[in-house]
């Protein structure tokens, strides 16, 4: 019987963690406020309006007020092409510029003013 319920255990775990590593995977490749049970509720989505290169701080602007993020060498950033019909790619701290929409998931889902971002998907316009 306690083997039964250690194996048990074990599988709900395994299938638990597999879920969240394939959604940390896949990630980069899911467009702007669509990722499932993530966007909206532990992301903010918006349009970044001001960005501070020397602190590497970028505010987003959305519909109930703004807030702002620290991104660090271990926050990913990733280039949103999915309007030009383009697969995502990776970004870097100079395609957060003034205008363009946003969303930005913290870590530690940690979603207050001035929080380190786990990463930030940056839209990309049409060609």
């Amino acid at each position: 019987m306690k083997r039964i319920i250690a194996l048990t255990g074990t599988m709900v775990l395994l299938c638990t963690g597999s879920t969240a590593f394939a959604q940390r995977s896949t990630e980069m490749y899911i467009p702007i406020g669509q990722s499932p049970g993530i966007s909206g509720k532990q992301t903010a989505v918006g349009t970044i309006s001001d960005v501070k290169q020397q602190e590497r701080i970028i505010a987003c602007s959305y519909a109930s007020g703004s807030i702002t993020a620290k991104v660090t060498a271990k926050t990913r950033i990733w280039l949103d092409r999915s309007k030009a019909k383009l697969p995502n790619t990776k970004g870097s701290f100079a395609d957060c510029t003034k205008g363009r929409l946003v969303e930005v998931k913290y870590v530690n889902n940690e979603k207050r003013d001035g929080a380190e971002a786990d990463w930030v998907k940056v839209e990309v316009p049409n060609p």
